[in-house]
């Protein structure tokens, strides 16, 4: 129900106030206190274990974590789906994560371009992106692939913190280049 409840809301141009959380108390805390959503970054996650934010959790872990938090609230989480998990063209470790996720109780996943090389976001350890094309083949897949159309798709970019962008204006263009393709693919969300 939490999914179906996301997708109608934002279908309505409803704003969603949503807050980060770490495990099941942080997730009731903000339920309670009357947040709409709630959503699992990696760096929550991470945090949570001690650990720094330089993909050191399996997806495993990270589904482990899912099925905790929704069975105990009734609002929709959000999580972070890092770049698919596999490598640039690993298309089929995507799908499968995706459907993982979904199954936990996921009401959405967010994809990024940054890469399987983790890192600290501090100079010069800025991500170099992964192509744009490679992650709307795996938005695609997914797409087609999810088992209920309320399963959302949101993606991000990092065209902005890009190290191969000198050019503020060039990084932007980039990056909306990157969300009309990934829209395309069948991304419902743009963050």
């Amino acid at each position: 129900m939490a999914a179906s409840d996301l997708r109608t809301r934002l279908l309505a141009n409803e704003t969603i106030l949503c807050g980060g959380v770490w495990d099941s108390l942080s997730a009731i805390i903000e339920e309670r206190a009357g947040l709409d959503a709630v959503k699992l970054g990696s760096s929550q996650l991470a945090a949570s274990l001690g650990l720094p934010d330089i993909g050191l959790l399996s997806a495993a872990e990270t589904r482990g974590r899912i099925f905790n938090i929704t069975d105990h609230i009734d609002i929709p989480l959000m999580v972070d789906f890092e770049s698919g998990y596999g490598s640039e063209r690993d298309i089929a470790a995507a799908v499968h994560w995706a459907h993982e996720f979904e199954r936990a109780g996921a009401a959405a996943i967010h994809i990024d371009d940054y890469g399987d090389d983790k890192c600290p976001w501090l100079p010069p350890f800025i991500p170099v992106l992964m192509s744009a094309e490679s992650i709307a083949d795996k938005i695609k897949a997914i797409c087609d692939r999810r088992r209920s159309e309320d399963f959302l798709i949101m993606v991000r970019s990092g065209a902005t913190s890009s190290i191969a962008f000198k050019d503020k204006d060039a990084a932007f263009e980039e990056s909306l280049r990157r969300f009309h393709l990934w829209k395309d693919a069948g991304a419902d969300i743009i963050w």
